[in-house]
């Protein structure tokens, strides 16, 4: 099970008749409607004071209200990492700290100074981080269960990464938001999922277009390469490397190859990666656009060079925004 806590909020991922990842929520309807959301879209409420309102949101019109209360939603996913992002707003100093479950994987919150505490293990660290009221902050989690450690980022900047985690399970559980004050803290557009997920951006400390969670995990900082630095991989850069999806440290090349009849390619997709395919009679002249395929898909048939004797492709890989 994977938990995180933030301003006495807890966050939980995975167990039987769980929605599969990827999850998103809005809280805006037809998912959703006014009012408690216990029973709403797979939520279930430990409390009363849990509500969807329209009064404060950060998107759309509509977002999550607590009080004293917990919600939760089942996941699952056999996946071995999780990235997960949410909107949070807390709208006072909170007054109690959380209690972490024995069964968590990682934990936040934020105490009465207004500090982010992270979980190493289980020994909590104040970070010298503060989380300001009254405004809408994006919380970007990286979990990998492979390598047992978490990697935490605020409004894109990573603030705690390489954490041990709380507890040794490396399942998905559910995920869990609570609130244990009386003042009302927000929460808006839940993204949970167990692959990449480029769109709308991810922490990126460094501003060199690798994400802090791949540099973490194949370098141990967040800030640890040169994107544009030669990488153990022959011939291409760390950029390269990730934007391929394949190892920064050895000999690994992106593999393409023809269909059977040779009339286009196959290869393996990288999850939120953009493909396009080209053409050209000879390698002396430019090649020219002709089909940009998103994943999954990992083919691309050519139907209008079919009745040439010669010719060349190329397929081309960018990361999706």
């Amino acid at each position: 099970m994977k938990k995180s806590i933030l301003c006495a909020m807890a966050v939980s991922l995975g167990s039987a008749d769980a929605s599969p990842l990827p999850f998103l929520e809005t809280f805006e309807a037809p998912g959703v409607t006014n009012g408690t959301i216990d029973g709403q879209n797979g939520w279930v409420a430990d409390g009363e004071n849990a509500d969807v309102q329209t009064g404060i949101f950060h998107t759309g019109s509509q977002a999550l209200q607590m009080r004293n209360t917990e919600v939760s939603h089942d996941l699952s996913s056999e996946g071995s990492a999780v990235w997960l992002h949410f909107q949070a707003r807390c709208e006072g100093i909170p007054d109690s700290t959380p209690v972490v479950p024995a069964d968590a994987n990682l934990s936040f919150f934020v105490n009465t100074n207004l500090n982010l505490v992270v979980y190493s293990n289980t020994v909590p660290v104040e970070l010298g981080v503060q989380v300001p009221t009254n405004v809408w902050i994006r919380f970007d989690i990286y979990c990998d269960y492979a390598d047992l450690y978490w990697d935490l980022s605020m409004n894109g900047t990573n603030v705690a990464a390489g954490l041990p985690l709380y507890s040794d399970s490396n399942q998905v559980a559910s995920v869990t938001f609570g609130n244990g004050g009386s003042s009302p803290v927000y929460v808006d557009q839940i993204d949970i999922a167990d692959t990449e997920q480029t769109a709308g951006g991810l922490p990126d400390s460094d501003g060199d277009g690798i994400p802090d969670w791949w540099e973490q995990k194949h370098f141990g900082g967040v800030t640890s390469v040169v994107a544009g630095d030669p990488s153990g991989n022959d011939g291409l850069t760390y950029l390269e490397t990730y934007i391929a999806g394949v190892s920064p440290t050895a000999f690994d090349p992106f593999v393409v190859w023809p269909v059977p009849n040779g009339n286009g390619l196959n290869w393996n997709p990288v999850p939120s990666r953009l493909y396009s395919a080209y053409w050209t009679t000879n390698l002396m002249e430019a090649f020219t656009w002709m089909e940009d395929i998103p994943y999954p898909q990992s083919e691309f048939i050519d139907s209008v060079h079919s009745n040439e004797t010669t010719g060349f492709y190329r397929l081309k890989v960018q990361v999706q925004e």
